[in-house]
């Protein structure tokens, strides 16, 4: 475990010498899942845009002033 947490390098575990399973450290775990929730936005993104949903940068900033200004007034 030491070791897993100075180097940062996946271990991999075997059984009867095939792979079975990787002990990550938890930080480099972290980051995975980070990532992959990063892939996955991106994906996301370029599929709305692919699929024409996506709104104009103007559009959207008219409706935060409005709710900005809306706000403002209560």
């Amino acid at each position: 475990m030491d070791e897993l947490s100075v180097n940062k390098q996946p271990l991999l575990l075997t059984q009867q010498g095939k792979s079975s399973a990787v002990l990550l450290d938890a930080e480099v775990y972290q980051q995975m899942l980070d990532n992959i929730a990063f892939m996955q936005s991106v994906t996301e993104g370029l599929e709305d845009y692919g699929n024409n949903r996506t709104v104009p940068a103007k559009q959207v900033f008219a409706s935060l002033e409005k709710i900005i200004a809306d706000a403002e007034k209560r």
